[in-house]
């Protein structure tokens, strides 16, 4: 109410001196200011309206971060994938015209006021309400206007503390155990990207979307989870937890919390970053971080921040796997897709408009189909390799194309939680580890969100560290599970009200 208040008083003060200009003296710059604040109100109302028209909520501060990691490309693509719609158009016009309409009937009041009657009141009533403006201001720092632009802050600066706090991490590992541990062999981790469950035909969908997979769920060296979901709606915030010792069920800092990339390079294994995703972006995040430890990368997108049309499709990137020669005796590779990423129809070749380009799903199943397509590519490399070990293999979030919406977190709803899981171990694995094969398929069908991924990556690697929290190992026969006690959204939604 406060800040409501506030914005009343200062536009009645703005009003009555933009009427009696003349008589005041004419200031040039009072008059400049007070249009200023006018206009930009206006726009920051059409600004906070249309959101409000188009997602049925208010701009929360994650928005605002995920907007932060954007480029230009990829927010145009938000926007044609979710304002660029008839309803959201007219109603935006509509707004503008009346808001217009009436600045426009202000400023004739004012060039045809013909008051003479001089007040000596009046700069001395404007400057008193200017001053309570901002006291009000100041002490109504939190609320819906401005507090999402301070959890954008805050959100940028914990990001700056992860990168400046690398060295002490790598201090953190310096006499850990995970020296002389480690499963010996080639290991993948393949990142996707916007992949929901419930476009795959591996998990029951109508299109067959997903051949390769499918075609493998009766293998006994595959295990496909069936209750899978993300830690959050955003790419940074989700793989931030999901490749680091931290989760939503602790209590430690992320600034101190090493990566996979990190334990597993302490225990001797030389690791690789592929990626069709940007380097950079506008500012750095802990992503880029934990890609940057990697020995080698390997980036095909080039565009460096300014556009997320990435310059080739996922596929090339086993091109890039090729590059790999004579693979260490212990390797851990991280491949990081485009997958399904907005615009959709932007994610794959012509060649895979399997479903048709007319609709959004149609678009987003030929992304899905794509997907399978590249991890069977994947795959097909990492199985001629002499020491490959396992494939491991989920997506960051999901999209709820369904319900014309794609992963934003104020316009949460739960299928943006539901993702693939996979493990296509090689036969040397299994008969070497034949008891963790058989806890994963015990807990297949258990609840698990993927920023238990480090923990249970961990296992799988065969690697000891300080930095485990056993309760989020998904490889042990005592793994729990409980829908009940787990979350997303870093805490904010418990999975007790998963489907209400």
């Amino acid at each position: 109410m406060a800040i409501l208040l506030n914005c009343i008083l200062f536009f009645l003060a703005s009003l009555k001196s933009l009427i009696q200009r003349r008589s005041v003296g004419g200031s040039k710059i009072c008059a400049f200011f007070i249009w200023f604040f006018l206009i930009f109100s206006t726009l920051l109302t059409v600004f906070y309206g249309e959101y409000f028209i188009v997602s049925d909520s208010i701009l929360s501060a994650t928005t605002l971060l995920a907007i932060a990691q954007t480029n230009l490309s990829e927010g145009l693509s938000y926007l044609k994938d979710n304002f660029l719609h008839p309803r959201s158009i007219l109603l935006s016009l509509a707004f503008i015209c009346v808001l217009f309409s009436f600045l426009l009937y202000v400023y004739k009041s004012h060039t045809q006021a013909k008051l003479t009657t001089y007040s000596k009141s009046n700069p001395l009533l404007l400057s008193l309400i200017i001053v309570l403006s901002l006291f009000l201001l100041y002490k109504t720092s939190s609320n819906y206007i401005t507090e999402p632009f301070y959890g954008l802050k805050n959100g940028l600066d914990s990001y700056v503390q992860f990168k400046e706090q690398s060295a002490k991490r790598a201090a953190l590992l310096g006499d850990e155990k995970c020296q002389d541990s480690g499963f010996p062999g080639l290991y993948i981790l393949v990142l996707g990207e916007s992949q929901s469950k419930r476009h795959m035909g591996a998990y029951g969908y109508k299109r067959n979307t997903t051949p390769w997979l499918s075609s493998l769920k009766d293998s006994n060296n595959l295990v496909l989870f069936e209750q899978v979901f993300s830690n959050h709606t955003h790419t940074v915030p989700t793989l931030t937890y999901a490749l680091t010792a931290k989760s939503q069920y602790d209590n430690s800092v992320l600034e101190n919390s090493p990566s996979i990339l990190d334990v597993a390079k302490c225990a001797g294994f030389s690791t690789y970053w592929v990626s069709n995703q940007l380097k950079y972006g506008a500012w750095d995040t802990p992503i880029t971080v934990i890609s940057s430890s990697a020995d080698e990368q390997f980036f095909i997108n080039q565009n460096l921040g300014y556009s997320t049309n990435s310059t080739f499709f996922d596929e090339n990137l086993v091109d890039e796997l090729y590059k790999i020669k004579n693979i260490p005796r212990k390797t851990l590779v991280v491949v990081h897709l485009m997958g399904s990423h907005s615009a959709y129809a932007d994610r794959y070749p012509k060649s895979f408009s399997l479903w048709g380009n007319s609709k959004k799903i149609d678009t987003y199943d030929n992304s899905i189909s794509y997907t399978d397509f590249v991890l069977k590519n994947i795959y097909d490399w990492a199985a001629k390799q002499p020491n490959f070990m396992a494939m491991i293999y989920l997506s960051d979030h999901a999209d709820a194309v369904d319900k014309n919406l794609s992963h934003d977190s104020s316009q949460f709803d739960w299928s943006m939680t539901e993702i693939p899981m996979f493990i296509k171990f090689s036969n040397s694995y299994v008969k070497e580890h034949a008891r963790l094969l058989h806890a994963l398929k015990q807990n297949r069908s258990k609840p698990f969100t993927n920023d238990m991924l480090y923990d249970s990556m961990l296992s799988i690697l065969g690697i000891k560290s300080l930095f485990y929290n056993q309760a989020n190992d998904i490889t042990r026969p005592q793994y729990h599970g409980d829908l009940k006690k787990l979350y997303t959204l870093h805490g904010v939604r418990s999975f007790q009200d998963y489907g209400k």
